[in-house]
């Protein structure tokens, strides 16, 4: 029988979870920052657009191969590690393996032998054609790996995932240092191709690490006990569960790669030339939205956290007890959206200008205006997919790619960039109100609306102008560039911080506890 300490205690693990994963998500955002600032001063904003429109392939080969089996494996583990059932939990992570270690490797074969196509036919560059064949090679240790780290999320240990970013990452760097001298001076295309072999070694090296630490981990729960439920039984489990999150993500991978290659093309019918266009999308895919997304690494983190704690009390039918969880954290979710916003609204020229040394002033101002609307939706789609509402959100996401599709194809030759911008907009408010509305009708929760979005935005708006005016007066041609952001970041976040608790949106007593937590 499950007790209240019981669930006080999964409650410590999801956000002991989130702060491992967060403070991984946090160093390797750092590291991919970095990255990304080196390879914007050696291929420039075109090249950075190329390797931007190879991306979607390799995330479209992840939503394939494991991204519904990671879902899936986590879900499951949690289920039967809450009733105890380890030699199922052993026979689940085995199946999983099998079935995305297969399909990472047919990927692997078919992106290897049809690069050039698709570079010519699907991506409309035969620049990227070679950089294609050494990405397909990463697929089937992506695989393995993501879907190990589903069993490591499903048990609330988040060391092993959170190592693995972090090593992940840093190998990519690594790489470009190591070899940086003799791809770039061949020219862009070979810059690209450098960057993909630091995807494909880091995605072996985490691999190995996962897997390692799999086999040594899986004897504190006595995987060789003898599974009472079937191979069949467990089979089925798994396919029924990970085929709608697979589609769901397949497609919207899918989509997402004819957006991506679409969006050039489509600048070019605006007016913009071919250099142009991909300037202007490497701006927007390659440093404003990672720029946009970097404070999302908490949100990332407690969402993979609070999915199998979900997926735990409904098997249980203790949901109520989640809600609290659930209201902390939207809260914080909203504290921390109407804070980056702020932040990216105040200082978007000062930003593009010192990490890029780019005039992304616009794209920063716009959408970090979206911010709450954008961050929201980690949360909700965690606990969607943990209440196993996954058709219902797959059906969302399809129905906004395919609003972007259009968009781009009939409106940015006519608008340009402003219609992208805009579409980001309504499409992230439609799709954040049809998932509050369906989870607000299954679990019923309740929300202090002035705490989740008044006294946040009071907050942001006053701590923006005062910290605007003491930069103005104090700072501003005092100090270097960087450090006069660095400088005006903490007053700003030290302000929005004091008006947030002086509202009574968060008190002291609120903060103690989630720390000591």
């Amino acid at each position: 029988m499950f007790t209240e300490g019981f669930f006080i205690m999964r409650k410590k693990n999801i956000f002991a979870s989130a702060f491992i994963l967060t403070l991984a998500g946090i160093i390797t955002k750092f590291l991919g920052f970095f990255y990304r600032i080196y390879m914007t001063n050696i291929i420039g904003a075109e090249g950075l657009g190329l390797y931007q429109i190879i991306t979607p392939i390799y995330a479209l080969a992840w939503s394939i191969a494991c991204s519904g089996f990671t879902v899936t494996i986590s879900k499951l583990v949690s289920a039967e590690h809450a009733k105890k059932e380890y030699g199922n939990m052993g026979r689940i992570v085995k199946q999983c393996i099998l079935i995305t270690g297969g399909i990472g490797g047919l990927l692997s074969v078919l992106i290897f032998l049809f690069a050039d196509i698709i570079a010519i036919y699907l991506l409309k560059d035969v620049r990227v054609a070679y950089s294609l064949k050494i990405l397909a090679l990463c697929f089937p240790f992506m695989a393995i790996g993501s879907t190990v780290n589903g069993y490591f999320f499903g048990l609330q240990e988040a060391v092993v995932p959170a190592t693995s970013q972090v090593l992940e990452q840093s190998l990519r760097i690594v790489t470009i240092f190591l070899f940086a001298g003799f791809f770039v001076n061949k020219g862009i295309e070979y810059a690209i191709l450098l960057a993909v072999l630091g995807v494909l070694i880091g995605e072996f090296i985490s691999c190995v690490y996962i897997v390692f630490s799999y086999k040594r981990y899986k004897d504190k729960y006595s995987f060789k006990n003898k599974p009472k439920t079937s191979s069949r039984k467990i089979f089925l489990s798994i396919i029924n569960m990970a085929t709608p999150l697979t589609l769901n993500h397949v497609t919207g991978s899918f989509l997402s790669t004819i957006e991506n290659s679409l969006l050039p093309q489509r600048l070019q019918l605006f007016g913009l030339s071919s250099s142009d266009a991909m300037i202007a999308f490497g701006q927007l895919s390659g440093m404003a939205i990672p720029l946009i997304y970097f404070p999302t690494a908490f949100l990332s983190s407690l969402s993979s956290s609070l999915l199998p704690a979900v997926s735990e009390a409904v098997t249980v039918n203790k949901l109520e007890n989640l809600k609290g969880i659930m209201r902390e954290s939207f809260l914080f979710t909203s504290i921390l959206s109407f804070g980056s916003a702020c932040l990216f609204v105040t200082f978007s020229h000062e930003l593009g200008a010192l990490i890029y040394n780019q005039n992304i002033s616009k794209l920063l101002f716009v959408l970090g205006l979206m911010c709450p609307i954008i961050y929201s939706q980690f949360i909700v789609i965690g606990i969607l997919n943990g209440l196993g509402e996954q058709t219902y959100i797959f059906k969302i996401q399809i129905f906004i790619a395919i609003m972007t599709i259009l968009n781009v194809y009939f409106l940015v030759p006519v608008y340009g960039m402003n219609a992208y911008l805009f579409d980001w907009f309504l499409t992230a408010l439609i799709a954040r109100y049809l998932y509050m509305a369906k989870l607000k009708n299954i679990t019923d929760i309740k929300f202090n609306n002035m705490n989740l979005y008044f006294y946040p935005f009071l907050a942001a708006v006053g701590a923006s102008g005062l910290t605007k005016i003491i930069f103005n007066k104090f700072i501003s041609e005092n100090f270097s560039n960087s450090v006069e952001l660095i400088l005006s970041a903490i007053i700003l976040i030290a302000v929005y911080l004091f008006f947030i608790i002086f509202s009574g949106c968060v008190s002291i007593k609120d903060i103690k506890r989630i720390l000591k937590i």
